[in-house]
């Protein structure tokens, strides 16, 4: 297993923040991918990205978040992801929480909706933390609130975690040691 997420001279709570960021930064931009089918989920405001998402594959999701498994800049861990979707992560808060994902009725959702817009908003304030350097007080608040936070599967979403290391395999890429990949 290479060490791309924990260096052994940056504290816990860094490495812990940087991991969460990262992997839930990867994670929600590989939902989106759904964005466009209208079995699954649609928000007219990206119609015109529709195409480009549904040709992307989890494997292209898993190569960038290689790319990106030891970056410390949100920005720059952000950036790739925003590069191949034409979306921020305040378009995916705003297509998660706006858009009609199925089924339309239903709370729980198969892929998209509001939990997942909740994640977002916690991801972008765990990134803005941690570009500020909020070490004591707001990073351990947001990855407090990440580890709990509901989403469309019951927890333990281990399945989230699996698949990333099962599409890096795939691309024969080295899975990195992470908090959150490790024990799978």
């Amino acid at each position: 297993m290479t060490e791309m997420c924990q260096e052994p001279a940056v504290p816990k709570i860094e490495t812990q923040a940087l991991c969460y960021f990262r992997f839930f930064v990867y994670r929600e931009y590989r939902e989106m991918r759904f964005l466009g089918n209208p079995r699954i989920g649609v928000y007219d405001k990206f119609s015109h990205l529709y195409r480009q998402l549904q040709e992307l594959s989890r494997e292209s999701f898993a190569r960038l978040w290689h790319q990106i498994a030891s970056e410390r800049d949100p920005a720059r861990i952000k950036q790739p992801f925003q590069d191949l979707t034409g979306l921020t992560l305040q378009d995916l808060e705003e297509a998660f929480r706006k858009g009609e994902w199925q089924p339309v009725k239903s709370a729980v959702k198969v892929f998209g909706g509001p939990y997942h817009a909740d994640i977002v908003v916690h991801t972008l304030r765990l990134g803005d933390a941690i570009a500020a350097g909020r070490w004591t007080d707001l990073v351990p608040q947001e990855l407090a609130t990440l580890r709990d936070i509901r989403h469309n599967c019951p927890r333990p979403a281990r399945s989230d975690y699996k698949s990333l290391q099962e599409d890096l395999a795939s691309l024969n890429l080295p899975a990195p040691a992470c908090c959150l990949l490790d024990g799978l």
